[in-house]
């Protein structure tokens, strides 16, 4: 019965339907469109991080020993929020052999080696490559007995440490800062090549949900601390201000349109359920007087709704999600194909804003409802 009266309303009523359906399609497509672009522009900018490098540095605190033990590294890798982690020591080798120097930044930032007269050679751990993906390495990177050689190193200068240590080049490598002129050896031939034992610095990085967040980053660092006593955690915050600002500035922009077009089309629908209500009066009174509850003319009426708005709703999502995927394209280079998991939240999105807006709707519905009085109506007063 409820089934039959249900599909005569919205056969019969069509014109105040399509207006909770372009209202509610539109709430929709905006709000998908929002959460979509945002999605990827927080994914678009944890890749872009990730390029950077590491964003933690982890050093001997003050008053500690100079070098960290190796169980540091260990102890790094299992903090929360670790992605991962390496540990890196530099050199300078002068013809008497390697002389101590020390690290900067995890970004370029160390003192030059070569600069004390010497060639700088780093010894990295094995995760240390995975830090610095952007990096162009023409070749492999070294194992025992390799060496990965900068592009600003010397021919003449290399083929006499090369004779020296019985090494070989695995790769040349490119990083646009001073490691050009280094020479990356791995951590297994450190004692080879006159390293003191431990590490002079941990470069760490942290997973991509936590890259975008300075204080997720900041928090890391804490835990690194904690878990490691003796040392100090420095985060290297390194963003793409413009990518990120724009970003932000559209998902801004677009969470204001939403809202907005939230209110506007509750603001619709509500009205066009009134006028639903006004026409329906004697219909409502006839039910009345025949014994139905208030109950169960609202629950009619909420069905009558929800249906088109869920139709109006997966519309406006599936229109949400192409103009998101468009956004992404022309405003961050990317391409955003869609997939079972956006369309997944994109349609849960789309049904929670036909809930909202069919309960303000309901609100305004169930007051006129109860003020009806079927006598006064069906006597046509």
């Amino acid at each position: 019965m409820t089934g039959r009266l249900l599909w005569a309303s919205l056969t019969r009523r069509f014109r105040q339907l399509a207006l909770i359906f372009v209202a509610v399609g539109v709430a929709a497509a905006t709000v998908t469109t929002m959460a979509d672009f945002s999605l990827h522009a927080r994914r678009a900018l944890a890749h872009g991080l990730a390029a950077f490098g590491p964003n933690l540095v982890v050093r001997p605190e003050v008053g500690a020993p100079p070098r960290l033990p190796a169980s540091a590294l260990a102890s790094v890798r299992v903090v929360d929020g670790v992605a991962r982690a390496a540990g890196v020591s530099e050199e300078s080798l002068s013809s008497d052999g390697p002389a101590q120097a020390a690290l900067g930044s995890a970004s370029g930032g160390r003192e030059n080696g070569a600069g004390t007269g010497g060639l700088a050679v780093v010894a990295v751990t094995s995760q240390w490559p995975l830090l610095h993906t952007t990096w162009a390495l023409e070749g492999s990177w070294p194992e025992s007995g390799q060496v990965v050689v900068g592009t600003a190193v010397s021919e003449a200068h290399l083929r006499t440490v090369l004779a020296r240590h019985r090494a070989v080049v695995s790769g040349r490598l490119t990083t646009g800062d001073r490691l050009d002129g280094a020479l990356i050896v791995p951590w297994s031939d450190r004692e080879s090549w006159g390293f003191p034992s431990g590490f002079q610095q941990l470069e760490v990085r942290t997973t991509a949900a936590l890259a975008t967040s300075r204080g997720a980053v900041r928090a890391v660092a804490a835990a690194i601390e904690r878990q490691v006593p003796g040392v100090e955690a420095q985060a290297v915050l390194k963003v793409s201000r413009s990518d990120a600002d724009l970003s932000s500035r559209v998902t801004l922009l677009l969470a204001a349109v939403s809202l907005v077009t939230l209110m506007l089309s509750g603001l619709a629908v509500m009205t066009a359920t009134s006028a639903l209500v006004g026409e329906r009066r004697a219909e409502f009174a006839l039910w009345f007087a025949l014994g139905a509850e208030s109950r169960r003319v609202s629950r009619v009426l909420a069905l009558e709704l929800l249906a088109a708005s869920l139709l109006a709703a997966t519309s406006g999502a599936f229109a949400g999600l192409l103009t998101g995927a468009e956004l992404s394209r022309r405003l961050l280079a990317l391409n955003a194909a869609l997939s079972w998991s956006t369309t997944g939240v994109a349609l849960a999105t789309a049904a929670g804003v036909a809930l909202l807006v069919v309960s303000a709707a309901m609100v305004v519905a169930l007051r006129r409802i109860r003020r009806l009085e079927p006598a006064t109506i069906l006597a046509g007063e």
